[in-house]
């Protein structure tokens, strides 16, 4: 995962009242939005590009 969209987890989480990304990725996990079996890092892999964005439009698709 890149530093980008590390960023944008955590600005995520922030906003949208997460303690922590182990938190929002339980939410994923919650909305079979991720694999099971994902951690916190995999969630790059998701993330629609590499970059801040990509990660927020990710996220906000998921849970918004």
């Amino acid at each position: 995962m890149t530093k980008a969209q590390w960023k944008a987890i955590y600005d995520y989480c922030k906003e949208n009242g997460y303690a922590k990304p182990y938190e929002l990725l339980s939410e994923l996990k919650a909305v079979n939005a991720v694999d099971r079996q994902a951690s916190v890092e995999d969630l790059g892999d998701y993330a629609d590009g590499y970059d801040y964005d990509g990660m927020m439009d990710y996220l906000n698709r998921e849970l918004g």
